[in-house]
């Protein structure tokens, strides 16, 4: 083999194991995250925006259209949860979230359901995708 042909090899080879790495990457929160929307929607729990109360249905429309808006910069759940879920990007306003008589920030609500999600996993289990 020439050395051109080499080197275009090795960059081939690192072009593609660069690739799955990043798919990786990127499809491992993103089941965390779809699992937090479908947590939230299937709460029955008030989301309180903004000082406005907002059925579960309608926070998890609200966090998907932010979520879709920031996807591209975030790298965590924990990201997700922080710079998209826990607060008014506007205001500045913390989410609360009203599940029967308990109030609480959201933050602390999905960082919790994340820890329960995670531990469901399989140990060594990557969550990947959603297919």
């Amino acid at each position: 083999m020439t050395y051109q042909i080499r080197i275009f090899a090795v960059c081939l080879v690192v072009f593609f194991l660069t690739g799955s790495v990043s798919a990786q990457q990127l499809s491992f929160p993103e089941k965390e995250v779809q699992h937090l929307l479908n947590f939230v929607s299937a709460s029955g729990c008030t989301f309180i925006r903004n000082g406005t109360d907002y059925s579960a249905a309608q926070a998890r429309h609200h966090l998907e259209i932010k979520y879709n808006y920031a996807r591209k910069r975030l790298i965590s759940s924990e990201e997700f949860i922080s710079r998209v879920a826990s607060k008014s990007s506007m205001s500045g306003r913390k989410y609360k979230v009203r599940c029967g008589d308990t109030e609480m920030l959201s933050r602390e609500w999905l960082l919790k359901e994340l820890q329960i999600f995670r531990k469901t996993l399989p140990q060594g289990e990557v969550a990947d995708d959603l297919t």
